[in-house]
């Protein structure tokens, strides 16, 4: 029904939202171990 195109669409965002926060934890430690 209506669930299914809301759970698909939330499906898809999850892989780059998880990419994008992967990525700016990594730029946060770099910046971390530069400044140490």
């Amino acid at each position: 029904g209506v669930k299914s195109p809301l759970y698909s669409l939330v499906f898809v965002l999850q892989g780059p939202l998880k990419g994008l926060i992967y990525t700016l934890e990594a730029i946060k430690k770099q910046k971390e171990a530069k400044v140490s």
